[in-house]
């Protein structure tokens, strides 16, 4: 498995970044982990008992909000590099972390998997 990303980057920059080239503010709201965790478990708990959405995504089959989404966004960073691709494959990105971005909200706009912005 690769996990593949010219640096590391927190996940609040990347979103920022997103909205940046969506050209929307991200705000940004703080709420204590346990919190936050504790809001994630009781979305689980719906989805099991409501299992369609706003309980579950239709997509992934899970709910939208959960424990895991929890660990995920307060990670500090995920360590992402091209160094083992590179030695193993051979690979090279064809694109900065930036125009990636923007070609991949170009293409979710195209096939109208996302919301006009």
């Amino acid at each position: 498995i690769y996990f593949i990303s010219e640096n590391s980057y927190k996940v609040i920059e990347t979103m920022k970044l997103i909205g940046k080239n969506m050209g929307k503010k991200i705000k940004i709201i703080c709420i204590p982990k346990i919190i936050a965790y504790g809001v994630g478990l009781f979305m689980e708990f719906l989805n099991v008992i409501f299992p369609f959405y706003p309980f579950r995504s239709k997509e992934i089959g899970s709910p939208l909000f959960s424990r895991k989404t929890v660990n995920w966004v307060t990670n500090d960073e995920y360590i992402c590099s091209t160094k083992k691709a590179n030695i193993q494959l051979g690979y090279m990105p064809d694109y900065a972390r930036e125009d990636g971005i923007k070609n991949t909200l170009k293409w979710y706009k195209e096939k109208n998997l996302i919301w006009k912005y």
